[in-house]
């Protein structure tokens, strides 16, 4: 049984500062980092948390999902999917694009992640 702790950075954040503390990043097991394709400025934190985070775990792998949030939202498309993709590959991490509104795919894809990263945690878990 894993405890989950989400903590919406969307609302808060004005500047550069990590409102996400150190300690916060070393107990995790994992991280899912979501980023709205229609807004470059929530791409952009989503890549400074994802440097944060691996300056503060260094070499120790934890699993990170990279969502990118919005797909059905083309028209207003900020972030493409190969700079998604590229960040994610950057960091070691899985990559989605997903949509709200494609509720039946994103359940799919929501079950996938939290497979993944409870598989990767049972591994660091029983080691």
């Amino acid at each position: 049984m894993a405890n989950v702790e989400i903590l919406d950075i969307s609302k808060t954040l004005t500047d550069n500062e990590n409102i996400v503390n150190k300690d916060q990043i070393e107990w995790a097991e994992a991280f899912v980092i979501i980023y709205s394709i229609c807004d470059r400025n929530s791409f952009n934190l989503a890549q400074h948390y994802l440097k944060y985070i691996s300056a503060i775990r260094g070499p120790v792998y934890v699993p990170i999902i990279l969502l990118a949030n919005k797909r059905d939202l083309e028209v207003g498309r900020q972030v493409s999917v190969d700079e998604g993709t590229t960040l994610a590959l950057q960091f070691g991490s899985q990559f989605y694009e997903i949509s709200a509104a494609d509720s039946n795919l994103d359940r799919k894809r929501y079950d996938s992640c939290r497979e993944k990263i409870c598989k990767t945690s049972d591994i660091f878990m029983k080691n």
